[in-house]
């Protein structure tokens, strides 16, 4: 069963903190007792609580991007480790960065001093620390070691980062190539073709039906363009509003994205490339394993990736083996299962799942290489060919002209 998320909200609240200071902000919540029950958590006596409908358009605020969190988890790491306290360390970051990462450091250090743990401190900024980020700092937190568990999160982040570069990277170029063809050939109907019917409008020849072609489409680009460009540029916002408040519409599509003959396979395989590495940080990071499915599902961003990891999760509890929860499901893939199985006979379960996660990695970038050799040369090929054909289609009623002459 597949578990459905609202649509997140912002509340603006003012209360006393527990030292007796008035505090107001913002928080985010499915519904307004989630809400109040976050303010609770973190000692807050709210005193007022309601909706803020425009807050991120009437008072927009740059958050620090994932990179820089990435990397003040390294440094936070280093400090740690180094045996400074944590409230010094904190001190430290917020001296040095931007000013919206000194703001972010510094609302941390006085949450820390109100709660004592940064796990809780962290959970005041639930739209830069996912629950699988405050999940494993928890973990260090009662493990006593908090800086080797920040630097395993740091080289989380840092791989899941990479992951999502191994398709752009490879067909950056191909991309750049077929861009530039799509734009010279835009120009060429839209900006050459009309001034060349004007001057074909004075023959008394009629023209070629390749020209007559081009002339239409010339036309029709010019009275609707104006509308397709406007639907393009809404798409991004469709898609956005389709994922958070029709799941089960986003859920459909993006089963159909996973059967796509070639595009489809290599989803998959980034798909299983972070379950594995996701699921093997939580398992190495000492959790138990109900709770490593759980934040394995809140990390999933892929409703039908979210929708296998729920199903593996309620199969377990119901006393089946983690391996066959694992091979009922095809998305996860027979190897990922096989691998399950040897970890947990093995008591290495954490070290075969990243295992799993590196193969079907060196998988993608197999796949995705062998797609940029062939990529390129096609695109530069189709290039030429169109632009050829669109110049012969203007040209040809020129080389009739001469032959009649």
């Amino acid at each position: 069963m597949e578990v459905r998320k609202t649509a997140s909200k912002t509340y603006r609240w003012q209360g006393h903190d527990p030292h007796g200071h008035l505090r107001s902000g913002l928080v985010s919540a499915e519904r307004a007792s989630q809400a109040m029950a976050q303010l609770h958590s973190r000692g807050m006596r709210v005193q007022r609580l309601e909706r803020a409908w425009f807050a991120g358009l009437l008072t927009p605020r740059r958050l620090p991007r994932p990179a820089t969190i990435t990397l003040a988890t390294r440094q936070l790491a280093a400090l740690l480790e180094a045996g400074l306290p944590m409230d010094r360390a904190l001190e430290i970051l917020a001296a040095s960065g931007s000013q919206e990462q000194n703001r972010l450091w510094h609302q941390l250090h006085d949450e820390l001093h109100l709660h004592g743990k940064l796990s809780s401190a962290l959970a005041s900024q639930p739209r830069l620390f996912d629950p699988l980020y405050l999940g494993l700092v928890a973990a260090g937190e009662q493990a006593g070691n908090l800086g080797t568990m920040l630097r395993q999160v740091a080289r989380w982040r840092e791989s899941v980062a990479q992951r999502r570069q191994i398709i752009g990277r490879a067909l950056r170029y191909p991309m750049l190539v077929a861009v530039g063809g799509a734009l010279l050939t835009l120009l060429l109907v839209v900006g050459i073709t009309p001034r060349f019917a004007a001057a074909y409008a004075s023959f008394d020849t009629p023209l070629p039906a390749a020209t007559q072609l081009l002339i239409r489409c010339s036309d029709w680009l010019l009275e609707h363009g104006p509308w397709l460009l406007a639907m393009a540029l809404t798409l991004p916002g469709v898609r956005l509003a389709i994922h958070r408040y029709l799941p089960a519409l986003s859920h459909w599509l993006e089963r159909r994205k996973l059967k796509l003959p070639w595009w489809g396979s290599l989803l998959t395989s980034l798909a299983r490339a972070r379950m594995a590495s996701t699921l093997g940080t939580l398992v190495g990071a000492g959790l138990p394993l109900g709770q490593v499915l759980e934040l394995g599902q809140h990390s999933e961003e892929s409703p039908a990736c979210r929708a296998a990891l729920t199903t593996v999760a309620a199969e377990v509890a119901q006393g089946v083996p983690l391996g066959d929860a694992v091979a009922r499901q095809p998305l996860l893939g027979g190897l990922m299962a096989q691998m399950v199985r040897t970890g947990v006979e093995s008591a290495c379960l954490d070290k075969m799942l990243l295992a799993a996660a590196a193969y079907y990695e060196e998988e993608c970038g197999r796949r995705v290489e062998l797609v940029a050799a062939i990529a390129e040369p096609l695109a530069m090929t189709c290039t030429g060919v169109l632009v050829g054909l669109l110049m012969i289609a203007l040209y040809l009623p020129i080389f009739q002209l001469g032959n009649l002459y």
